[in-house]
């Protein structure tokens, strides 16, 4: 999501018809998903999806989703009415977290964070995250707005310098047919 609304932001910036640009969105997520799903029957069927050739993580997740929903088709089970009670929990703080992002701008805590916490990727990312907020904090604190304007083109650069090598290690590995690093997980 946050993709597509940075390209109608660019298509609006530049000039470029809102609704070709979400055509192009569309046409192009059809076949970025025919494609992801060829490719990894092709790898899986090829290899083997379960040889070991693959990390535990590239089957881990669809195993994961229906070992759940076997176990609730094979045994049902009642309401569970502390889970609902827990979910409106969340569902309440969820509220008062936007209410007061919205009434306070200042606030540091996003609604986000809160649903990003309990997130699986979390346990793998909260120190980057950590140490980027202490970064941007330092830089608005010390150095006020402006340095920190000037310090957003360099991290972004981080950013796309590490999806970038990804790309090169996990090309190098397609080419030379030989395991490489692993940038992510």
């Amino acid at each position: 999501m946050p993709h597509q609304l940075e390209a109608l932001k660019i298509a609006e910036t530049t000039g470029i018809s809102q609704k070709r640009m979400m055509w192009a969105i569309l046409i192009s997520t059809a076949i970025g998903i025919l494609v992801a799903f060829w490719v990894q029957l092709h790898m899986y069927y090829q290899k083997g999806a379960n040889s070991g050739y693959f990390g535990p993580w590239a089957l881990g997740y669809g195993r994961e989703y229906f070992r759940r929903l076997t176990n609730w088709i094979s045994y049902p089970t009642n309401t569970d009415w502390v889970g609902v009670l827990f979910i409106g929990i969340g569902f309440f703080i969820m509220i008062i977290l936007t209410y007061l992002r919205v009434k306070f701008f200042w606030l540091p805590l996003h609604p986000l964070g809160y649903v990003m916490a309990s997130n699986q990727e979390m346990s793998d990312l909260w120190a980057p995250i950590l140490i980027c907020l202490a970064l941007k904090w330092t830089i608005l604190k010390h150095g006020g707005i402006r340095s920190y304007r000037h310090a957003v083109p360099f991290f972004l650069g981080l950013v796309l310098g590490d999806y970038l090598m990804g790309i090169v290690w996990s090309l190098l590995s397609v080419l030379l047919n030989a395991e490489m690093y692993q940038f992510y997980p």
